[in-house]
């Protein structure tokens, strides 16, 4: 797993985080839950996938890891999945 601080990304806008992405992965796991609107993710060659979880530390997705695992296993690109799903 890889975050973008690890990435040596941190700073790097949206657009040009998602472009460096593609390069290299298949899948985008964000806590952005604007990136939808933000960008135009159809045109994209990863697979979104929007964590709703109310953060991004292991403790606050600790209770998802098996949902996060089943669609990261199902995004198509350019598709976006929201773990927990939308009501």
């Amino acid at each position: 797993m890889w975050t973008v601080l690890r990435a040596g990304w941190a700073g790097v806008k949206n657009g040009m985080l998602l472009r460096l992405a593609e390069e290299l992965f298949d899948v985008f796991v964000t806590g952005d839950k604007n990136i939808p609107y933000q960008q135009n993710l159809r045109r994209s060659t990863l697979g979104i996938v929007v964590l709703r979880t109310g953060g991004t530390r292991f403790p606050d997705i600790q209770p998802y890891l098996e949902q996060i695992r089943d669609a990261i296993a199902v995004v198509a690109p350019g598709e976006l999945v929201f773990v927990p799903p939308e009501q």
